[in-house]
C-alpha cells in the first residue's frame, strides 16, 4: 500500500469528516469518535474501505497504549458473560473484532467486508455461529430493517464495496462433485447474484468453494472463476420449489475480467446519473 497519502477522510454518522493525520484517525478511533465500522477513504484503491480493514490503521494502533486490537481466539471459545447483550463480535479466520452494534455488523455485511459465512457472537449463545444460520440477518430482517425507513438506516445501506450491475447469461458451477445449471443475474467485480434450482442444489451451502463458468453474455465474453458461496436464499420464501439465490464472493478471476467488470458498472452509475 502507498505511503504518499498523509491525510485522510472519514466516513462517520452519515458525514464525510477530516482531513486527519493517520495518528489523529488513530487517536479518534481509541477514544470512541470515530468506530472501526467507519470508513476512510483510501488513494491507494481510489474508494472507501472500511477501517476495521485498513492496515495502516492498525500499526498506527499498535503504537497506542491500551488500544483495542483485534485479539486471536478460538472459533468455539465463548466469550465473558458479562459483555452487554447489545453487543456484537464477528469472527473472521481466527480474528475476533467487536464489539459492534447489530445494525453496524448489517452494514459490514451490505457493503461485503463480512459475509454471510463469517461467524458472528452475542450474549445468549454458547459459541460462534454463522451469519447465515442466525434469523437476525436473514433475507426478511434485513429487508425490515431497510423499510424502515430510519435516518440510521441510509448509514448501515450507505454503500457497497463494489457497485452491481445486472449481468443475465448462464452459468455452469461445479464443486468437485456436481455440475449445477443456473442463471446470472447481477455482477460486481467481488462476485455475482445467480439463480439454481432448489432441487439440485440442496447440497450447495454457504462457505462452500465453487468453480463457476460464465457463458458470454452482449456485455461480457465468457470467462471462468473461482468462487465461495457467501449467501443463501429462496427465490420465493413462500414457494418450498422456488429457485435458489447465491451470492458467490470471487476468489480467483483474471484482473483484465475484473476491469471489464468495473467498467461496466461504471458505464451504468453514468448512464443513471444522466
Amino acid at each position: 500500500m502507498s505511503m504518499s497519502q498523509t491525510h485522510y477522510y472519514v466516513y462517520h454518522a452519515g458525514e464525510q469528516i477530516g482531513p486527519f493525520s493517520l495518528e489523529e484517525v488513530a487517536s479518534k478511533v481509541h477514544a470512541k469518535e470515530i468506530e472501526m465500522s467507519d470508513y476512510v477513504y483510501d488513494d491507494e484503491i481510489k474508494d472507501w474501505t472500511i477501517l476495521v480493514a485498513f492496515p495502516l490503521l492498525a500499526e498506527a494502533m499498535a503504537k497506542i497504549p491500551n488500544a483495542p486490537l483485534p485479539t486471536p481466539i478460538h472459533a468455539t471459545a465463548p466469550l465473558k458473560s458479562e459483555t452487554s447483550s447489545d453487543e456484537w463480535f464477528a469472527l473472521k479466520g481466527d480474528l475476533r473484532f467487536g464489539p459492534f452494534a447489530y445494525t453496524e455488523i448489517v452494514r459490514l455485511l451490505q457493503d461485503k467486508s463480512m459475509y454471510e459465512s463469517d461467524f458472528v457472537w452475542h450474549v445468549g449463545m454458547t459459541e460462534w455461529q454463522k451469519i447465515a444460520d442466525l434469523p437476525e440477518f436473514n433475507a426478511d430482517a434485513i429487508k425490515k430493517l431497510r423499510d424502515q425507513g430510519l435516518p440510521l438506516m441510509n448509514e448501515v445501506f450507505f454503500r457497497r464495496r463494489h457497485t452491481r450491475v445486472q449481468h443475465d447469461c448462464s452459468i455452469l458451477m461445479h464443486n468437485n462433485q456436481k455440475v449445477f445449471r443456473g442463471k446470472g443475474l447481477e455482477i460486481s467485480a467481488g462476485g455475482a447474484g445467480i439463480v439454481l434450482d432448489v432441487r439440485e442444489s440442496k447440497s450447495l451451502d454457504v462457505g462452500h468453494q465453487v468453480f463457476l463458468h460464465f457463458k458470454p453474455a452482449s456485455d461480457l465474453p465468457p470467462f471462468n472463476a473461482v468462487c465461495e458461496v457467501v449467501s443463501r436464499r429462496p427465490v420465493n420464501s413462500a414457494d418450498p420449489v422456488a429457485p435458489m439465490h447465491y451470492g458467490v464472493k470471487f476468489l480467483k478471476i483474471e484482473a483484465k475480467l475484473s476491469q471489464q467488470i468495473e467498467k461496466l458498472a461504471d458505464r451504468q452509475r453514468a448512464g443513471n446519473a444522466a
